[in-house]
């Protein structure tokens, strides 16, 4: 038998601990901003999402501009590489979009913040971020398996204008490296590949030698370190030969106007005050500018460009109406899922209304269990919960306390102090369940 008393006096320690809550929290948090306001940025470890796994080329890169600026001793605080991998890098910078713009969290990201947009991953592109600053630029190269039958380049696109979509070009699609394989169609009118989705560099190579992709691309990097597995070079996308490979010709050379290289970026949330902003690209200066970095940089054969301030804004305006003219028809397919949950609830909802209108008597109401209204209504909230949060409208957290809110008043009745203390349930389950996800599980909410 259910004794109300013991649901109230519960509701009163559980208020009890929120209070207690409440108030350490808004002291930590006032203690916290009072004491940055006190001392210069940054005051604490800053926060550099890679939005891949680690050890990859991305990963590689930050590392050793990050050791540039330890060593350089330019930041009291470290700058610390947080990979947050996953869908082609979009996971990691819609993380850092909808993070503090504070300067505690930044995005360490190459040129798929233009191309994730390009091909319809995401619905924003490097204008939803602060630029940083941009640190090395990589040359691409273009290479088959050292038996194709593909001589040069000529020949490649002669070949896939003839016949459409009969060569396979191995890449990560919507990243740069379709991007290069749609760059190259351009050198000939009527050209086409089919694209197969093969993800970074080694996974790249591994497809090419098993003969699963035809032709792919790789930075001057990926090829010097793959060509003796068994590649070879059809051009390179620079403007001039690479001194690392001066036996192989430029898509210029050869007679196309195919340019292309990946330049590497760093990225704060919109909104993070230009003052911290130009602090950590002072920062990032200094750390390409230690001989650590610079011998590194020499190693990869990767090109130590900085841009900054108004030189960098000018380069991407440039570099995003570079991409907004390739490939606009080749986005990603993504599932119409918002059309489908609407579906579904419509669909429910039909059978509910006709359940309620039916013949009593009819014996389908004992061979079959139609939904109850009430259950119907704890599908709609789940499928809004869901959707609030899939589509950006609210947060984890509020979305949840309105969620577990609503439960308790539409579907269970609940009133008065019932309803307080249900109230206080979902803040405590909403903001201790942000907190366990996010700080101690690594998982990143909407």
């Amino acid at each position: 038998m259910f004794d109300p008393s013991l649901f109230f006096r519960a509701s009163e320690v559980l208020f009890s601990i929120f209070r207690v809550l409440f108030v350490f929290g808004i002291g930590s948090l006032g203690g916290k901003v009072f004491s940055e306001e006190q001392s210069s940025y940054p005051s604490r470890p800053v926060k550099v999402v890679v939005p891949f796994a680690a050890g990859g080329g991305s990963d590689v890169l930050a590392r050793i501009l990050l050791s540039g600026v330890e060593r350089s001793a330019v930041s009291r605080e470290p700058l610390v590489v947080l990979n947050v991998g996953g869908a082609g890098g979009t996971i990691g910078s819609r993380r850092v979009k909808n993070a503090e713009p504070d300067g505690y969290e930044i995005l360490a990201l190459h040129d798929g913040v233009f191309t994730a947009r390009q091909f319809g991953k995401v619905g924003y592109g490097y204008e939803a971020f602060t630029p940083i600053a941009a640190t090395g630029r990589d040359g691409v190269v273009v290479a088959v398996r050292n038996d194709s039958s593909f001589a040069n380049l000529e020949v490649l696109l002669e070949t896939i204008r003839d016949k459409p979509e009969s060569v396979v070009f191995g890449a990560n699609l919507g990243a740069p490296s379709q991007l290069t394989g749609l760059l190259i169609e351009k050198g000939l009118d009527g050209a086409k590949f089919r694209y197969s989705q093969t993800g970074g560099g080694a996974d790249r190579l591994a497809s090419l030698l098993g003969e699963h992709v035809d032709v792919s691309s790789f930075s001057i990097a990926e090829y010097l370190r793959f060509k003796e597995a068994g590649v070879r070079a059809l051009a390179y996308l620079g403007k001039d030969r690479h001194p690392a490979l001066p036996e192989t010709s430029t898509a210029l050379e050869q007679g196309f106007d195919v340019v292309s290289d990946l330049t590497h970026f760093w990225w704060a949330p919109k909104g993070t005050p230009p003052e911290r902003v130009s602090t950590l690209a002072r920062i990032l200066k200094k750390g390409m500018e230690t001989s650590y970095v610079q011998e590194k940089f020499t190693e990869l054969h990767r090109e130590p460009v900085f841009l900054a301030g108004d030189e960098l804004n000018t380069f991407l305006a440039n570099r995003e109406r570079l991409f907004s003219g390739v490939g606009q028809g080749a986005k990603v397919p993504q599932p119409p899922v918002v059309a489908w949950v609407g579906g579904g609830i419509v669909l429910l909802g039909l059978i509910v209304f006709f359940n309620r209108r039916r013949n009593e008597s009819l014996v389908v109401r004992s061979s079959f269990p139609f939904p109850s209204k009430r259950l119907f209504g704890v599908c709609l909230l789940v499928v809004t919960y869901l959707l609030s949060m899939q589509t950006g409208v609210l947060g984890f957290t509020l979305a949840t306390f309105l969620f577990v809110t609503s439960m308790g008043v539409g579907l269970s009745g609940l009133r008065n102090r019932a309803l307080v203390a249900w109230s206080i349930a979902a803040l405590v389950l909403a903001f201790g369940g942000e907190a366990l996800f996010s700080n101690f599980l690594g998982v990143d909410l909407p």
